[in-house]
């Protein structure tokens, strides 16, 4: 009995590029990662792998990403003010591409506000009053309708401090007034005159965590001081 055996020949693509204009962008829903196909053997992809690490964390978070899609959202709502790192690359049949050259991003935190004569604000720190994440960055910028006078107070200020060493470690920054690190200043009263914009930042580094704090803002009459 003759046998015949049919022979196929499997042609493998060669591996795809490194795809192209990777941006990450911040928004208040996530970091919004977009790219372009790779310019060398696109045809061979068949989908992307976008990894990225909340920083200074060594893991890694990888997903798969079809092939006509290239944006992705990474949900950064649980993690305000983190530094995250991004990279991408694209699936080939046999072989991925090289990792794209990493893109740095930080998550968004903190808000822009327009107040007026009257209003009352308050301010937290992120996940208040649960403990606030090591390496974060906040900024809130506060502006008026006119120039106002505005009290200060905060209500809690618990951060990671070192005595002597002016703020070195975790810090609130308040623009006119300057850097807040001191659990003594809590329920101590700042006054700020005629100004129309406060810029306040909350910046924390990788050593220790704290409960945070709560600033209480209250806008009085230009001319009141007291």
């Amino acid at each position: 009995m003759n046998v015949n055996f049919l022979t196929f020949n499997i042609i493998v693509g060669p591996a795809p590029g490194i795809p192209q204009n990777i941006r990450v962008i911040s928004s208040q829903y996530g970091l919004i990662c977009t790219w372009d196909s790779p310019k060398e053997n696109e045809i061979y992809v068949i989908g992307y792998h976008l990894t990225y690490k909340i920083l200074p964390e060594l893991a890694n978070h990888t997903v798969e990403v079809t092939r006509d899609t290239r944006l992705y959202a990474i949900d950064t709502t649980y993690i305000p003010g983190r530094l995250v790192e991004v990279y991408i690359q694209a699936k080939g049949d046999v072989e991925s591409s090289p990792t794209s050259r990493s893109q740095l991003a930080r998550s968004s935190c903190g808000q822009d506000y327009s107040l007026t004569k009257g209003s009352r604000l308050y301010i937290t720190s992120p996940k208040f009053p649960a403990q606030y994440d090591i390496s974060v960055n906040c900024n809130w910028s506060i502006m008026f309708a006119d120039l106002y006078s505005v009290h200060l107070s905060f209500i809690t200020l618990d951060l990671v401090n070192i005595e002597g060493h002016n703020c070195s470690k975790d810090y609130v920054k308040i623009s006119g007034l300057g850097v807040f690190c001191d659990k003594t200043v809590e329920n101590t009263q700042f006054t700020l005159q005629s100004i129309q914009r406060i810029q306040i930042t909350f910046e924390t580094d990788e050593t220790g965590t704290g409960k945070g704090f709560l600033l209480k803002l209250d806008v009085i009459n230009g001319e009141q001081s007291s």
